[in-house]
This record gives C-alpha cells, structure tokens and sequence, in this order.
C-alpha cells in the first residue's frame, strides 16, 4: 500500500508519524506545572539540608575541638604548654609556689629566733627593729629564686610533664576507669606538688638551706570546681560520641543537600557558602566567649592581660578549625562557580580555552591536538574528579589541617580543574567534537 503513495502523501505521513512520536512523548513527561512544582520542592528540600549541616558543621567543629582538647593528650599538651612562658601564668605560678614555701617555712619566727640569739650574745637589742626588714628581705629572695626558675626551660618542661600525668589522669577519671586524680563531690584537683621538690633543690643551691626543711607536700590545682563529677564523666562520654559523628554528619547533610538540588552545581555553590556563613557565625560566638572568660577570670583577680593570653592559647585550635572550615567552604563555592553557568564563569573558561589553543597552536604547527589533548577532551569529568579527589585524600593523610596548607592545597586544585578543563575544551574545538 505504501508504494502506492505520492511522494507528497509520503512525505505528510512522515510528518504525521513524527506528530505523534512528539505528542506520545509530550504525554509521559511531566507538564510544566508539575515540573515546576518538583523542581520547587526540591529546592526547599536541598535548602532544609543544607541549613541543617551548616548548623551541625558549627556544632561538629567545638565538639570535634573539644573532644580533642579534652582527649588527646598531644592536643591537649599543645594547648596547655604555650602557658608556662606567659609571664602573667608565670607570675600566678610563682605566687602559689610561695605561699606553699612560706606555710611550711615560718620566716618571722627563723628572723626572731636569729635577733635573739645575737642579743644573747651581746648584740644591742635594737636590732631586733630589723625584724620586719629582714623577713621581707627573705621573703623577697625566695620569691625571686622561685621566679628565676619558673622562667626557666627547666620550669616549662616539668610544667608539660606534670600536665601529661595530669591529663592521663583526668582523662582516666572521665572514663570512669579510675580515680588518678583528687575527686569531690563537686570539683577535680591535679596535684602539683611534684614542683616544690624542685623549688626546694633551686633554694639550697642558691644557698637557702632551710628550704630542704619544706616536706614533700601537694598542691592542689583546681581544674574544675562547682560540678557533678558523675554528670561530667556522663557528659565526657557523650562528648566523645558527638565529637567524633558530627562533622561526619555536618558534611552528609551538606552532600546531601547540594544533589538534592535541582541544579547540583548551583546547590553546592550554596552549601560551600553556608559553610561559609556558619563559621563567621561560630567565630562571633567565640569571640564573644573569649570576653566572657576575661571577664569571669579577672573577676578571680586574674590579671586582665593575663586572663587574655590564657584565653587565646586555650581556644586557638578552635578558631584554627573554624577557618580551616571556612576556607575549605570557600574552596566548594569557587569550584561550583568556576564549572558553572554564569557569565563570569564561562568567560573565564572561554578565556583560558583559547589560551590553551594558542599554546597547543604555538607547539603543534599543524593545528592537530595531541593524543594526551585528544584523551583529556573526551574524559574531561573522569580526570576532573579525579583531580578533586587526590586533594581529599591529601588532605586525609595530614596531622594537620592548617587554614594557609588547605588554602595552597585548594589554589594548586582549582588551577589543574580550570586547565583540565581548558585543554579539554581547545581539543574539542579543534576535532569539532
């Protein structure tokens, strides 16, 4: 029967045939209203996600800090041992040693017993006026001997060995495993009486014999005060948990919440920069902190420079994380923008296409891209993800993770995706692919 048609009749049946492929086509698809619908939820669902992880990335990054301050004695010990050469620390130091000495060494009563034995033997009992100047004199000597030492690299040492025993120890009594350390019903104390042997050894070689009378006795450092010791170890253990599963989490919801979108570049460009907004937030929150404890520690008659550095040296691997989280949400906001579809961006891919072509044209006369050009056009997104991928686990495989090491690290990755990208695009251009 087909032969039989026209040439026209052929061709309208064509045409017809076409219609209603069009039209069959036309009816399995969503129409635009229900498209627009999707591709509204979709939005609100990528944007309910990735506020969720950005909320959680501020919580996962104090719980991941703390956990760390709080359980790993490497961490903890850099956090603690930059004290020891505060001269404010120093000074607070040196007055607890003191008071310790002069409670186990009566110096009032060593001067009277000394001006009574010289007017015993003839000396005018006016002497005894010098009493009060001579213990303050004594006084002043032991306190700068005590001085001198906690100044010295002696000091600093046996501070960090008597802060890594003490750590164990509190860690121990977190976990419940045991009681190392002095435990009340409200409060924990370290003993530091392990720096009066060496106080005591420094004054009888400075010629200050009767320090060797100070028995081997503890002082008690207050390390928390005012709470439940059960409710701590309740909370460490908890601490423990959250800080080790919710940066995990922060960063699903965030993935989750950039391919949920309908636009996946366009939601992960949002994800990177309520990351971004998350830790400026976070570093409000601990600046304001910080002027809290100031506040609270000069209360305590800390002296208020002091009460600054103490503060700053305990919450620096916190604002260290929170940039290096920030810098790593600047880097996901650049990607996302620079393979993106606004006119900036493609500009800037242009732009560097035909800088690579004008190079390709400069080393290969004939116009012909290389077979390695010819390879990167056609597997452009395998090697691009490959090249984001090598970062992650360049990353992985540090210590750690410093804001200006992940800020080079992710300069060196945006530089090989953007000429990744433009000698793919050169070779397509030349082979018309």
């Amino acid at each position: 029967m087909s032969d039989s048609l026209t040439p026209d009749e052929r061709a309208e049946l064509l045409r017809l045939r076409a219609k209603v492929t069009e039209l069959e086509a036309a009816g399995a698809r969503p129409g635009p209203e229900r498209s627009r619908t999707t591709t509204r939820l979709r939005w609100v669902a990528a944007i309910v996600l990735i506020t969720l992880g950005a909320v959680v990335a501020t919580a996962g990054v104090t719980a991941l800090w703390a956990k760390r301050t709080v359980f790993d004695e490497d961490r903890y010990i850099a956090t603690v041992a930059p004290l020891a050469a505060d001269p404010g620390v120093q000074d607070l130091i040196t007055s607890e040693i003191s008071a310790v000495v002069f409670e186990h060494v009566d110096i009032d009563a060593l001067v009277q017993r000394t001006l009574d034995a010289l007017t015993e033997r003839g000396v005018p009992s006016q002497v005894t006026a010098l009493a009060g100047p001579m213990a303050d004199g004594i006084r002043a000597f032991v306190t700068d001997a005590i001085g001198d030492l906690v100044a010295t690299d002696q000091f600093q040492q046996a501070w960090v060995e008597a802060n890594r025993v003490a750590h164990s120890e509190l860690v121990s009594t977190l976990r419940g495993e045991q009681e190392g350390l002095t435990v009340s019903s409200d409060s924990v104390s370290v003993d530091l009486g392990a720096f009066v042997a060496v106080v005591k050894e420094r004054l009888v070689d400075r010629g200050f014999e009767l320090a060797a009378r100070i028995p081997d006795v503890s002082i008690q450092f207050t390390v928390l005060e005012g709470v439940d010791v059960a409710s701590l170890q309740r909370a460490a253990s908890l601490l423990d948990t959250v800080g080790t599963w919710l940066p995990w989490l922060a960063i699903l919801l965030l993935v989750a919440g950039a391919v949920v979108a309908p636009r996946r570049r366009t939601g992960a460009l949002v994800a990177g920069a309520a990351l971004v907004a998350s830790m400026i937030v976070l570093a409000l929150l601990v600046a304001a902190t910080r002027s809290w404890l100031v506040e609270r520690l000069a209360d305590a008659s800390v002296p208020r420079s002091t009460a600054q550095n103490i503060v700053t040296d305990l919450t620096y691997f916190l604002r260290a994380g929170l940039r290096t989280t920030a810098v790593l949400g600047l880097i996901v906001v650049l990607l996302a923008w620079l393979t993106g579809r606004s006119a900036a961006a493609r500009s800037l891919r242009r732009g560097t296409s035909n800088a690579a072509a004008a190079v390709r044209r400069r080393l290969s006369p004939d116009g012909e891209p290389s077979g390695v050009e010819r390879w990167l056009g056609g597997h452009e997104a395998i090697v691009t993800g490959g090249v984001l991928l090598v970062g992650v686990v360049v990353v992985l495989t540090w210590d750690t993770v410093s804001p200006a090491r992940l800020a080079v690290l992710g300069l060196i990755v945006l530089l090989l995706v953007v000429g990744v990208r433009a000698v793919a695009a050169a070779s397509r251009a030349a082979t018309g692919v």
